[in-house]
């Protein structure tokens, strides 16, 4: 299985915590996602959605109106037939790239 530390440590600030050392966001995601990362995935996965939307619209949409696009544009179904327990040794990345040609074909 991939380093899933390496995703958490994308999605959590390098500034988190008590002198950047103890870090209870990082603790907590450790502990929920080491073992099954596919809720991390996709949140990550939203994260690159977000940042390709806000450059498409040229602004800063909120979170939460990026993951109702996600789910009413078909992404968040096309991530459940995109990722499977493999899809955890390859990169947020591309399974991104794959969720978005998945919903454009």
């Amino acid at each position: 299985m991939r380093d899933i530390q390496n995703l958490i440590d994308g999605l959590v600030p390098p500034d988190c915590g008590v002198k950047h050392r103890y870090c209870v966001l990082k603790l907590i995601c450790a502990s929920r996602f080491k073992e099954n990362p596919r809720e991390l995935f996709q949140i990550k996965c939203v994260e690159f959605f977000k940042w390709d939307l806000n450059k498409e619209i040229e602004q800063e949409l909120d979170l939460s109106e990026v993951w109702s696009k996600w789910i009413e544009g078909g992404y968040a179904a096309a991530f459940a037939d995109v990722y499977t327990e493999k899809s955890s040794n390859v990169s947020a990345r591309e399974i991104y790239n794959l969720v978005v040609t998945k919903v454009k074909n």
